[in-house]
């Protein structure tokens, strides 16, 4: 015997996971998980749509919408994979008013390309595949009908817990890093185990947070240091670009080989007798200001490091450490600690990390922090009667993860626990 739901998606719905959803192209998180074993796969059918097309204009001949659904099996059409769902008739001088809600009727089912399924993905295009521009109106809306075999395991052996590094009340210590999340209620999870599901970050840069700056007298160098994926690379992308100063014949920078301050950075003012400049003369000074992004990424420290150098001929200046872009540019992969599973072995240590997800350095609120897993990893739940559930988020290096303090959004996951097979 098959298992047959009606599932309802709509463009105004998990908007919390989804920021960029519109009625055009939107993701919905299923109520529940559905899990097919044994290679056995899901099929889905159309049942209705209701939508307002831009569509006030009469058209010359009847045309078509085009339903995707990119969870389905690709389709070969002409040169391409397509994920087509349905195609809705539209007569040639339908208008927004006419044209609310299409039953499909007798559509056949269609197989969906997934074992584990926790989100529906649709978009509506014209017969050209671009997406459809829709008049002001309500959300669009589609019911599908999905079917799965006997062994999906059913709803009682999963449920999932949202969880938030909120909570100020209860947990005043709570940062986006580090924190504690209540539950609902005391829970006895024994026989359980916890996947992560979905997680949202806070921004992890303010809007110029990355952005590394020097100016030679009025020269200005701007670098955006989420563009480096290592430190020697950033080092001599500024090394070239210093190289294009009309004072290129004056100031070097270099990564000291040997000595005392080896592997330090080391700014100075050299005197090139190959380019006398009849303007500068051995008393003038040359001013080198710096923001703390550049500072710190080339190796300052302190309170009292200085922003600003005046380079008479034959000075330098060195760096208190070793260049590092990631003290102001975090790193693209975040360990995820939490304080319910049984440790596991990592790195030749015990640990309770749950998983290593990737994050995303755009800045601001503009970013998309969303991330799924494309596979849910399982762990072991610890025997032990639960009222709270407690994170750790850390660098490859186990620091603490950073986010921008210019923010007041949440870090916000959700944790999907299902009994043990």
């Amino acid at each position: 015997m098959n298992h047959v739901t009606q599932v309802c998606l709509s463009s105004d719905a998990s908007k919390e996971y989804f920021q960029n959803n519109t009625r055009t192209k939107f993701v919905n998180k299923l109520p529940r998980p559905y899990v097919n074993y044994e290679g056995n796969k899901f099929t889905i059918r159309p049942l209705a749509i209701g939508l307002t097309p831009d569509i006030t204009k009469p058209r010359p001949a009847p045309c078509h919408l085009r339903i995707h659904l990119l969870e389905l099996e690709g389709q070969v059409e002409g040169q391409h994979y397509k994920h087509l769902l349905a195609s809705v008739p539209v007569p040639e001088t339908a208008t927004p008013a006419s044209f609310a809600y299409h039953v499909f009727r007798d559509s056949p089912g269609l197989t969906l390309n997934v074992s584990t399924l926790n989100t529906l993905t649709v978009e509506i295009t014209d017969e050209k595949d671009q997406l459809l521009e829709l008049a002001p109106g309500p959300p669009t809306v589609v019911w599908l009908e999905l079917e799965s075999k006997d062994n999906t395991v059913e709803m009682d052996h999963y449920f999932t817990v949202t969880c938030s590094s909120s909570h100020p009340q209860l947990f005043p210590t709570n940062t986006p890093s580090k924190f504690l999340s209540p539950l609902p209620n005391e829970m006895s999870l024994e026989g359980y185990q916890v996947a992560l599901q979905n997680i949202i970050f806070p921004p992890v840069l303010s809007e110029d947070e990355d952005l590394a700056k020097i100016t030679v007298e009025d020269e200005e160098y701007e670098f955006r240091l989420t563009r480096f994926n290592t430190t020697r690379a950033f080092v001599k992308h500024v090394r070239q670009e210093l190289g294009k100063s009309v004072y290129r014949h004056q100031i070097f920078l270099t990564v000291m080989a040997n000595g005392p301050h080896k592997g330090k950075v080391c700014v100075g003012r050299v005197v090139d007798n190959e380019e006398d400049d009849d303007e500068l003369n051995e008393a003038e000074e040359l001013t080198i200001t710096m923001n703390d992004a550049f500072a710190k990424a080339m190796g300052g420290t302190g309170d009292n490091f200085p922003n600003r150098l005046s380079l008479s001929w034959g000075d330098r200046f060195f760096f208190r450490k070793e260049p590092n872009i990631f003290s102001v540019r975090p790193e693209t992969i975040s360990m995820v600690h939490c304080n319910i599973i049984e440790p596991n072995v990592v790195g030749g240590c015990k640990a309770q990390m749950l998983q290593c997800v990737p994050v995303k350095l755009g800045r601001g609120h503009s970013q998309n922090r969303s991330y799924e897993p494309e596979q849910l990893i399982y762990h072991n739940v610890t025997n032990v009667p639960l009222t709270s559930i407690g994170f750790r988020f850390t660098d490859g290096l186990n620091r603490e993860r950073h986010f921008t303090s210019k923010t007041d959004t949440p870090l916000q996951l959700t944790l999907l626990f299902r009994k043990k097979m």
